[in-house]
């Protein structure tokens, strides 16, 4: 098995290749192969590829002129999985499916299973929990065992990181005005790429690291919920918060959703934000790992 990836666009999926690959049992390590796409093109390839995120694959800069290579190498592989951490109603996701390649499976990576779009029910849908690696949960159970002695030396009250809307705008100037001492990040609409002014692995560790609060808002109309911004919460101590307007009756078992500033001020006052951020420790711990969620999702 072969897991290739984009390695010069949104570290993102960089970063899920990695942890995925990272946490393989050991069975499946044996045999498997963590490639960049550059490096999948000059190696014999697997009978099975996993492509994390198709359109970030494809759209590698340093591909120059090879794209077509890449699509006839993996459309030739006997199974194709393509691996997605993408709302299923937008358009950035089906793109994936609309460049000529017969998938075997559609991996949907999260904590809650996504309706799919009629147009593409032909492609068997697999779900694929987004639980901790294995060394993640060594870090997760130390912060957990460290929440009531640390968590109150953190300087950031909050961080809000999101690309730039009106609505988000408007919320910035909320969380302000509660709370001024919070960091706020709103690059323009885009995809992340490099050079593009956006947010990279380090400086968001260093900024977590530093935060009570790691804050995001529904970025449109669609029900979902973006479970890698929790484990990068929670593995730099923080707290992940989403504010839904419209869907956060649906996320609520996740622990972190919520309506408006206001609720989430409410709920999480006082002790009550550090017996939150360790119940949701707990919470991901009880879970599968990913490499084990991976297993029985792909029944490899």
């Amino acid at each position: 098995m072969d897991i290739i990836y984009s390695h010069n666009n949104n570290w993102f999926h960089v970063d899920f290749a990695e942890r995925l690959f990272n946490d393989l049992p050991d069975d499946l390590k044996r045999t498997a192969r963590l490639l960049n796409v550059i490096e999948y093109l000059d190696v014999e390839p697997a009978e099975h590829v996993v492509v994390v995120n198709w359109m970030e694959a494809v759209l590698e800069p340093t591909l120059k002129g090879r794209e077509n290579v890449l699509r006839e190498r993996v459309a030739g592989r006997a199974r194709r999985s393509v691996v997605s951490a993408e709302c299923a109603e937008t358009t950035w996701y089906r793109r994936q499916f609309q460049d000529g390649i017969a998938w075997s499976d559609m991996v949907d990576i999260g904590w809650f299973p996504q309706t799919i779009p009629l147009e593409l029910s032909d492609v068997p849908y697999r779900f694929l929990f987004n639980g901790l690696t294995n060394a993640e949960r060594v870090v997760i159970s130390d912060m957990f065992d460290r929440i009531d002695t640390e968590f109150d030396r953190r300087e950031i009250p909050w961080t809000f990181i999101a690309a730039m809307t009106p609505d988000r705008v408007a919320f910035a100037d909320d969380l302000v005005a509660w709370e001024p001492r919070g960091f706020v990040f709103l690059p323009p609409v885009g995809p992340a790429r490099p050079d593009s002014g956006r947010i990279e692995r380090h400086h968001l560790d260093k900024i977590l690291r530093a935060s009570k609060l790691y804050i995001w808002r529904a970025h449109h109309d669609f029900p979902y919920f973006e479970s890698f911004r929790v484990i990068d919460a929670l593995l730099r101590g923080a707290f992940p918060v989403k504010i839904d307007p419209l869907h956060a009756e649906r996320f609520r078992e996740a622990g972190c959703v919520y309506t408006d500033l206001a609720e989430m001020i409410a709920a999480l006052r006082g002790d009550q934000l550090k017996r939150s951020l360790g119940g949701l420790c707990v919470q991901l711990l009880e879970q599968p790992t990913l490499g084990e969620s991976f297993r029985s999702a792909m029944k490899l």
